[in-house]
């Protein structure tokens, strides 16, 4: 600096220089606050941290965001709205995130790392976080959330507190039915179905209750059903006639089959007298089958 004065060259711009490049580019922790009291008394301090220093510093680089507000406060002593929500993320519990990703684009479950996994506690703190800043409404980012969790399959005994706070079971059954009805089926199949009915229990909508219904056919189906190739299609409501029929193999528990999912007894047994019957003897079987 003492050259630099002598050879007429401005320290400012100079000490600015340093102070960007570290900022931007550096450790952070280095930057030592004290040799800069002097300098953000002028107002040319303020104007280049945030024309050239706010802008280019990534939103999931929280040190040197951190960094900036901090310098900021050298030469201004209130808060900026960014500085104070980004405060209040971190003290309920947010690590992972993009913040500038969701304070201008009001991208909130995008810009957070493993948002479902998330303990819903924070969920719930970080959802009127949001609101409070006019990130969200209407509890949208906590609804989500919830969505990608009853997707997943996550569901552990402090999702009450998640449930409880949305206190929305239309929303929550909803959830369960949603895209992939498949994953309904898990090894833990009596858990699903208790959880299904748990927040169906007073939906109005008929496809959410028959879908209610056929899950309970799915998890009282006979143990010797192969359920892989039935699954989708009977929870989306078709008619699996064919997939039993291809099953068929002339013993009374099949036909116990194509009653339990619903088919068409009358046109499988149709297609059995025209196709596979070739004789008196199979033909008895199948009286036998029927009484």
């Amino acid at each position: 600096m003492e050259l630099a004065s002598q050879h007429d060259v401005d320290t400012f711009e100079l000490a600015m220089g340093f102070l960007e490049n570290a900022l931007l580019n550096g450790d952070v922790d280095e930057i030592e606050l004290a040799k800069y009291k002097e300098m953000a008394k002028d107002a040319r301090f303020g104007d280049r941290l945030e024309k050239f220093c706010w802008k280019n510093i990534k939103g999931s680089d929280h040190a040197r965001l951190e960094s900036y507000w901090t310098l900021r406060n050298l030469y201004e002593k209130e808060k900026t709205k960014e500085e104070v929500l980004f405060g209040k993320l971190i003290a309920a519990g947010m690590t992972s995130f993009d913040f500038k990703r969701i304070f201008y684009d009001h991208k909130t479950v995008e810009a957070i790392k493993n948002a479902d996994k998330l303990l819903p506690q924070v969920i719930v703190s970080i959802d009127g976080i949001f609101e409070e800043f006019n990130i969200s409404a209407d509890k949208s980012f906590a609804k989500e959330i919830c969505a990608i969790i009853v997707k997943n399959r996550n569901l552990k005994e402090d999702f009450t507190v998640l449930r409880d706070y949305l206190n929305d079971d239309e929303f929550l059954a909803s959830c369960f039915f949603d895209n992939n009805s498949s994953k309904i089926l898990t090894e833990d199949l009596e858990n699903e179905l208790e959880w299904a009915e748990k927040y169906t229990s007073i939906s109005k909508d008929e496809k959410i209750i028959k879908r209610v219904e056929r899950l309970r056919k799915l998890r009282s189906a006979p143990k010797w059903v192969e359920l892989s190739d039935l699954i989708e299609p009977f929870l989306d409501g078709e008619d699996v006639s064919e997939i039993i029929r291809s099953k068929f193999n002339w013993q009374s528990d099949y036909l116990e089959a194509v009653k339990h999912f619903e088919c068409d007894v009358e046109k499988i047994i149709y297609d059995l007298v025209e196709t596979s019957l070739h004789g008196a003897l199979e033909l008895e079987e199948l009286l036998n089958i029927l009484r």
